[in-house]
């Protein structure tokens, strides 16, 4: 079973899971500019859309699309833009 949160009024929508073993959430992103700070490690897979993601001290920007993923640090942040609505899954480590 899945629990709703709102993290950014209008741009995004997460869902966490209290029934898997393993702690993470699935959620979509609207097109926009965002920047999401981590507490623990993070693994996000993305499953459909497109976004370039820029880790915190970093000034490249990398794309990312359907069937790739990233990884965060924890007690780190990085800012999203996205291209195309994003649907993902992101594992906390």
């Amino acid at each position: 079973f899945f629990s709703s949160r709102r993290r950014h009024t209008r741009c995004s929508r997460d869902w966490s899971s209290d029934v898997c073993s393993s702690d993470l959430t699935i959620g979509v992103i609207f097109p926009s500019q965002l920047t999401f700070n981590t507490q623990a490690p993070e693994l996000m897979e993305i499953n459909l859309g497109v976004c370039k993601v820029r880790l915190a001290g970093e000034t490249e920007w990398k794309t990312y699309s359907a069937g790739e993923k990233f990884t965060v640090p924890g007690n780190s942040s990085f800012d999203i833009e996205v291209l195309e609505t994003l649907d993902y899954v992101c594992h906390f480590e």
